[in-house]
Formats: structure tokens, sequence, C-alpha cells
């Protein structure tokens, strides 16, 4: 009696195979779904830049206002420029992006270990480079204007924009406030 049974080495043999083709294939996929998804992300980006290029308005704008403090985008005067809408307009929408980013491809320090670290060598983010598209995010949020809303609305994006771009988030606000007419 021999304990070597061909059919069997090749049925084990087969599967091997097959499992090591499936681990394969899926690596492949999720690399070319975060290509996908980083070519959507930067055409969102160039819509973004798009914008300003057809209203220079806004780009003056914030250059104009770059020097000023975040508290001058608090002031009373802003909301009866046009501009200031355009421009937080145009804040809001890059801050919103980035927080898809960061919501899709930061991992929260609190979840961070050892074996996560070793998963995603299987499955890489979904966004590449991310270290540049950090450094990114950190040089756009140095305008006053997005320090203005994400210093006081911080409440309203997610945990990981906060912590890439270091932002102390606060609770939402109490319900008995009143409405912050520079939020709308």
């Amino acid at each position: 009696m021999s304990f070597f049974d061909p059919v069997a080495y090749w049925t084990v043999l087969a599967s091997v195979i097959a499992a090591f083709w499936a681990v394969i294939s899926l690596y492949r996929a999720r690399i070319a779904n975060a290509y996908q998804y980083n070519s959507n992300i930067v055409e969102r980006l160039l819509d973004c830049e798009r914008i300003i290029i057809d209203q220079p308005e806004i780009q003056q704008y914030l250059s104009r206002s770059a020097i000023q403090p975040p508290s001058y985008f608090r002031q009373p005067e802003r909301l009866e420029e046009k501009e200031f809408y355009q421009a937080k307009a145009h804040a809001y929408a890059i801050l919103n992006l980035f927080d898809e980013i960061c919501t899709s491809s930061v991992e929260p320090k609190k979840h961070r270990t050892r074996f996560r670290k070793f998963l995603r060598l299987l499955h890489p983010h979904p966004i590449l480079e991310i270290n540049d598209w950090k450094n990114y995010m950190i040089e756009k949020s140095l305008h006053p204007l997005f320090q203005s809303i994400l210093k006081e609305e911080a409440h309203i994006f997610g945990e990981r924009i906060c912590e890439v771009l270091n932002i102390k988030r606060r609770d939402d606000p109490p319900e008995d406030r009143p409405a912050d007419p520079f939020v709308w």
C-alpha cells in the first residue's frame, strides 16, 4: 500500500495553484480599482480647479485674503461679499474632497496594529501616493479661510481628515446655540 495517491496529489496541487491565482487576481483587481478611484479623485480636483479658472474672482479673493487672520472670515462684513460665498463654496468643495480621500485611505491611529499593517500588504490603499496627497491637503489648508472653517466647523468633517490636518474636533454644537450665519 502506497501513501502516495496521484489523484489526491494533483487535486491538492491544482487547489493550491487555484488559491494562489485567486489571491493574485484579487490583488490585481484591487490595484486596478485604486488606479480608477485615484483617477476619479484627480478629475474631481481638476473640476475644482476649473471653477477657479472659469471664475478668476475666486482666486483673486483667496489671494487678497491670504494675509488675513482666520477670524477675518467670521466678521459680519464678510456676509455682504459675493466673493466670500464663492470662495467659501470652493473651500468646502476642496475640504469635502480631502475628507473623502482621508476617509477612504487613512487608517485612524487607534486602529493601527501590526496585523493591520500586514493586511495592508494584501489590500493597498484605494488612493495612490497618499503621502503626497497629505502634503497637498496640508498646504491647501494653510489658507486662513480653510483654517477658519476647520477651526469653527471641524465637527462636520471626519476624524481622519482632522487627524491628517492636526485639527482638534469638538463635539457637535449645542442645540440651544443660535445658528452661525457663516456656516450657511
